[in-house]
């Protein structure tokens, strides 16, 4: 059923973010799907390859700050202490730090330039102030929930190869088997 409703929201959506292709993987890795699964993954597939389903485009876009927070972690990780509890929760520090920021998107490498001089300009000390609370918030906390799957890079690729093997081994008969 998870299949079915992940897929549903998906084509009526007609988006297929990263999240939503990660959990359909995590169940096609868990389990065979079943006869109505397969034949809502084939309707995904055929979405996804005539792009009536889009994938976000990755890469086309930067947020500076993230550069400036990743940048400030490494400057605090020059003391022991800290590295030690930045190294169990970076991902942690690093979202718990951006989401107290204000994003500063570029397209280009000009707009980039631009972005991370007024942040140095105008945020340097805000970047700074937030980066020491999220690691004073995650520090002692290296099991804040484990049970939690991590995001991966773009997995929209990963999931059409999945459905397109899945659509070969579901029995159309023109198999170089037959």
């Amino acid at each position: 059923m998870e299949i079915r409703r992940t897929v549903q929201a998906i084509l009526e959506s007609r988006v297929c973010p990263p999240d939503q292709a990660m959990e359909l993987l995590r169940l096609l890795q868990s389990r065979e799907p079943t006869g109505e699964e397969r034949e809502a993954l084939d309707r995904l597939r055929e979405a996804l390859e005539s792009g009536e389903v889009r994938v976000p485009a990755a890469g086309r876009y930067r947020n500076i700050m993230e550069e400036l927070v990743w940048a400030e972690v490494e400057r605090r990780c020059e003391d022991p202490e800290v590295l030690r509890a930045v190294r169990t929760n970076l991902h942690d520090i690093m979202a718990y730090a951006l989401n107290r920021l204000p994003p500063l998107y570029a397209t280009s490498l000009e707009g980039a330039s631009f972005q991370r001089r007024r942040a140095q300009e105008a945020l340097a000390d805000f970047v700074a102030l937030r980066v020491e609370e999220a690691i004073a918030t995650t520090a002692h906390r290296p099991d804040w929930h484990p049970e939690r799957l991590p995001l991966a890079d773009d997995p929209a690729p990963r999931l059409l190869d999945v459905l397109r093997h899945l659509g070969g081994e579901s029995g159309s008969g023109t198999g170089p088997s037959d």
